[in-house]
């Protein structure tokens, strides 16, 4: 006890250090099968703890988020997989609300959100049975919460200078290339799926981070008539890279209903 005690301060001193300079591509720590892993969680309630300003907050609790998945990447059973994703997404709601309007925080957040499809659609792929729907549910919040974050993001640039509009395109552009390999991946998975169940779980986790595309690409292509024209050249930039998976991305918004919004059933 005596040798715990001065641990806990040292992890208190070095707490907000550790929120504000979480990497961009997070890495799994300690295995949640170790027996010390208690010492990692513990370190990041110190952090969440001591990190009083509400955007630098948002930006540990997505980081955290995201490291929940690259544990799960990493662990044998399905219960603790499941577990992982449950404590992800909580973190991720948290993050989300959090983020108020500031736009370099709201960057971070698209950011992670498409990565953590990825790292979901990994699960995915070696997953089976409940925790498999587990991930598939999960992918479906994080796409919303990536619509969501889109439309903060176009109010962020339409009420901020022209960097900000010009930082606004390049992180939209960024995020909706990653969401459209994605989607060719998803798609090949489909069409090689050995059952109709596989096919329709591929099926739709296409059509949730195609709707997400399409949702980055309509905030572009509503920023290129209100900017002023110092900043269209670089929403001009991104959206003809967005010209290739226009179409199919439009036809998943349709899919989903024309009442369809960006954060619907996020819960």
């Amino acid at each position: 006890m005596r040798r715990t005690i001065p641990f806990l301060l040292f992890l208190m001193l070095l707490a907000p250090t550790a929120a504000i300079a979480a990497p961009a591509n997070v890495e799994a720590g300690l295995s949640p099968e170790s027996r010390f892993y208690w010492f990692d969680r513990m370190a990041e309630r110190i952090t969440l703890l001591f990190t009083l300003d509400t955007q630098d907050k948002s930006q540990a609790l997505s980081k955290i988020g995201l490291e929940r998945l690259a544990e799960a990447e990493e662990v044998e059973s399905q219960e603790t997989v499941g577990s992982l994703i449950s404590d992800y997404l909580k973190n991720q709601r948290q993050a989300d609300d959090l983020a108020g309007d500031d736009p370099d925080t709201l960057v971070g957040l698209n950011e992670d959100q498409a990565e953590a499809l990825e790292r979901l659609d990994g699960l995915i792929e070696q997953s089976r049975g409940e925790h498999e729907q587990l991930a598939v549910q999960a992918i479906a919040t994080t796409a919303r919460l990536l619509e969501k974050q889109a439309k903060k993001l176009e109010q962020a640039a339409l009420s901020g200078s022209t960097n900000v509009a010009e930082k606004t395109a390049r992180a939209i552009d960024k995020t909706m290339t990653r969401l459209k390999k994605l989607a060719d991946k998803i798609t090949k998975r489909s069409a090689a799926s050995a059952t109709i169940s596989e096919k329709k779980t591929a099926d739709e986790l296409s059509e949730h981070v195609l709707s997400a595309t399409a949702k980055h690409l309509a905030v572009l292509e509503g920023l290129l008539g209100k900017v002023s024209d110092s900043a269209k050249p670089a929403i001009e930039k991104a959206l003809e890279r967005s010209g290739k998976g226009r179409e199919k991305a439009g036809e998943a918004v349709k899919r989903r209903g024309p009442n369809a919004e960006a954060g619907d059933d996020i819960d």
